[in-house]
């Protein structure tokens, strides 16, 4: 899959799984990102991310290029507002956050 905002062609959007390791944070415009997801992905497909997130008592330290810093509640709101649904969040590692949602 190409990683600029090239057009999809219908080949493109029959993927089972995407991995996002870390890139979420460097990402310039989240809402293309989240959507080029979203339509890459076929009914039912798995969104994993992996990257750090704040918490109450402990904020990241800021990586080389990082725009973003999310928590884990935002990073939720993000995945719910683009049409994914959370399907698997990793409970006992708080940093880095691992979760895998889906698309509905």
């Amino acid at each position: 899959m190409p990683l600029d905002d090239e057009i999809y062609t219908p080949k493109d959007r029959d993927l089972d799984g995407i991995g996002s390791l870390y890139v979420p944070i460097f990402v310039e415009d989240l809402n293309n990102y989240f959507s080029a997801r979203y339509v890459s992905l076929k009914k039912g497909g798995m969104l994993m991310i992996l990257c750090p997130v704040k918490s109450r008592f402990r904020t990241p330290t800021l990586l080389p290029g990082q725009k973003h810093v999310f928590g884990r509640r935002s990073l939720f709101y993000l995945l719910e507002r683009h049409g994914f649904k959370l399907h698997w969040k990793d409970r006992f590692r708080c940093d880095p956050l691992c979760l895998v949602a889906k698309k509905m």
